[in-house]
């Protein structure tokens, strides 16, 4: 395959790897992007024979260049081993039964090379791809009107086959669930807008740098998604440009001045955008059904290129001039015939070219510099719309396992202290050991313990063990349960270390600022001791409480939170209670009770005694009388009862007629 090309894929899944309750399910996306077929396998080794040869012969026909696997567990890595095993057998198959296509091919040929490109043509590329997009896909209501067909895990593997085909396709169809996947461990400390705005940057960076088949995005709505991020244009007009094509156009503009004509582009829109989307001219005429002279309609070759509309002039000059045409030779021909020439031809031609003499020459006449413009058209003349993103990247062992285990090297790994669960001991007393993400370790017999004695161990029982090694690639921790390393711990392991760049004096400072905010919010507030038997160190609710269960007129002198005060509570019936204010005049000292004590700016006493036998006391006693008068009414119901009796009175007495 080419760069930039789309692979056919078929996308294999297991679920959890329960061999008693998960099926694998696999689909298949042509090389268009369609999706084709999907199948369910009990499994891939020891399988009856009619899914075998029924697995064999969808192989066989389908030929998928590429086989991806994912999983949520760790039993991921044993199905591609098992695929790879199995398609190794069915590509031997198709070498073996041969093509009379790639036999006519490959004749003249030396017969190792032919043996080496029937084993590449027959070979099944298999591997794994992140699956963070897939796992929220397929989840999500755009899986469920798609494919309402498929369960959860094939709506999986659809996700996992569109990524191996476009990564940038399926990040861009996520929508607003863009962020919620994790692009750096420090993305949680950045305001979630700033994360959406740097990742739509990202998007429309590279979609421009990738470009978009305008007729295609017409066409197919999952990859109209692209249009959005196309510079100039944005959701709502590339709505509008979609639907304006549809309409009026059948699904297919024929060329780039057909943005202005039929997709209502204004001149600004042009210009942004119309270098980024790209006219396919691989059957357009057949595509259109239409006339070799239509006029403003033909295609044209620079549409199926990266130059802008504003320099075709410049391009068409220098393909003119490195296929050595004459002014007439193009006489009534079309624009950009000399370009067609010359992709047809050889375009090395273009080599031969003086550039930077012709570069001088467009600055003298427009006025502005060119030189990098004449470079970068001669690039893409040379490899139309070639790919400049990096080469796929497939994920590295330790991405793979923290993609199937969850496991970071902040929680596995070497010096880490962790939890095991005993599977079995072996003959030779090494243990096998199962942790928490599902994958297996391994103690040796000799890390076991410090002493002489092995302790015995039975299936199912926990034991803490200190990870020695991580095997990224195999999937597997080598532990220990030495007496020594489990008692020296892992605390040292787990301390988060400081940032390289971390302020500490800056730390320190405003530790000292805060320090001294709560002395001084703290420092006027003395803890006070009365020598009086009423008194008691607690808060308004709880002189409430203290005072339940005793008499009319009983108080407790408490502490204020206003300054040079104190607080006397006391019960005036049950369930009411006065809180006073006591101003204390006079006073020595901040902790002695001042000489006079004033309560509502009239009454003023000399101590807490005299306060509590001349006003307190007093006010129970009023209470008392007030409550002894034959029309005191305790209670709401007594009050109700009271009320209708002297209804019945008044009634009774009404004067009659």
């Amino acid at each position: 395959m080419q760069p930039g090309e789309t692979p056919s894929v078929l996308a294999l899944s297991n679920g959890r790897g329960d061999p008693r309750r998960d099926s694998i399910v696999g689909v298949f996306f042509d090389s268009d992007g369609h999706f084709r077929e999907h199948f369910t396998l009990d499994r891939l080794i020891d399988m009856d024979d009619a899914q075998r040869d029924s697995f064999s012969e969808f192989l066989k026909r389908r030929r998928p260049q590429v086989v991806v696997v994912g999983g949520y567990s760790p039993a991921a890595v044993q199905l591609l081993e098992d695929f790879r095993r199995f398609g190794g057998e069915v590509a031997r198959e198709i070498v073996e039964a041969g093509d009379a296509d790639d036999e006519e091919a490959d004749q003249g040929l030396p017969y190792e090379q032919v043996a080496e490109r029937k084993g590449n043509r027959a070979a099944f590329e298999s591997t794994f791809v992140f699956d963070d997009v897939a796992r929220i896909y397929q989840h999500s209501q755009r899986a469920a009107q798609e494919f309402t067909e498929l369960s959860t895990l094939g709506k999986y593997c659809v996700g996992l086959a569109r990524y191996a085909q476009s990564p940038l396709n399926e990040y861009a169809a996520l929508g607003a669930d863009l962020s919620a996947l994790t692009y750096d461990p420090n993305q949680k400390y950045v305001a979630k807008d700033k994360v959406s705005r740097a990742l739509e940057r990202a998007l429309i960076e590279v979609t421009n740098r990738v470009g978009v088949d305008l007729n295609k995005a017409v066409r197919n709505p999952y990859y109209a998604h692209l249009l959005q991020y196309v510079s100039g244009l944005g959701t709502r007009k590339a709505d509008a440009l979609v639907k304006k094509i549809a309409a009026t156009q059948n699904g297919t503009l024929a060329n780039r001045q057909g943005l202005i004509t039929h997709g209502g582009f204004g001149k600004q829109v042009f210009l942004n955008a119309s270098g980024f989307l790209r006219i396919r001219q691989d059957d357009l005429a057949a595509d259109l059904a239409r006339e070799e002279d239509d006029g403003q309609d033909d295609p044209d070759v620079l549409d199926d290129t990266r130059i802008h509309p504003e320099d075709y002039d410049v391009a068409r000059k220098m393909a003119a001039d490195a296929m050595e045409y004459d002014e007439e030779d193009l006489d009534g021909a079309s624009p950009s015939k000399a370009v067609a020439d010359l992709l047809e031809d050889d375009v090395r031609k273009l080599n031969e070219l003086a550039l930077d003499e012709f570069a001088e020459e467009l600055s003298k006449v427009l006025q502005q510099p060119k030189r990098l413009t004449l470079y970068k058209i001669r690039e893409e003349l040379q490899n139309p719309f070639g790919e400049k993103r990096h080469q796929f990247h497939s994920p590295s062992h330790e991405e793979r396992f923290t993609m199937l285990t969850g496991e970071t090297r902040k929680t596995l790994d070497g010096g880490l202290i962790i939890p095991v669960r005993v599977l079995r001991v072996s003959p030779e007393e090494a243990v096998i050991v199962k942790l928490d993400c599902g994958i297996t370790g391994h103690i040796a017999a000799e890390l076991r313990t410090d002493g002489a004695m092995l302790t015995k161990l039975r299936p199912g029982q926990t034991l803490q063990a200190m990870v020695m090694e991580v095997k990224y690639d195999t999937m597997g921790v080598e532990l220990s349960t030495q007496e020594s390393l489990i008692e020296h711990g892992d605390r040292d392991r787990r301390v988060v270390k400081p940032d390289t760049w971390f302020d500490h004096e800056r730390q320190a400072a405003e530790a000292r600022v805060a320090q001294s905010s709560q002395q001084r919010q703290t420092g006027g507030k003395v803890k006070r001791v009365i020598n009086h038997p009423n008194f008691h160190d607690v808060s308004a609710g709880a002189a409430e409480q203290l005072l339940a269960s005793l008499q009319r007129g009983d108080c407790v002198i408490r502490p204020s939170s206003r300054e040079d005060h104190i607080a006397v509570t006391w019960k005036v019936d049950e369930g009411i209670y006065q809180h006073l204010a006591v101003h204390e005049l006079n006073k020595p000292n901040e902790f002695s009770l001042g000489t006079q004590l004033r309560v509502s700016d009239k009454h003023r006493y000399s101590d807490l005694d005299e306060l509590i036998d001349a006003h307190v006391k007093q006010m129970a006693r009023k209470v008392s009388e007030l409550a002894a008068h034959d029309r005191f009414k305790g209670s709401k119901d007594n009050l109700s009862a009271s009320s209708s009796s002297l209804l019945v009175v008044r009634t009774s007495t009404a004067p009659t007629r």
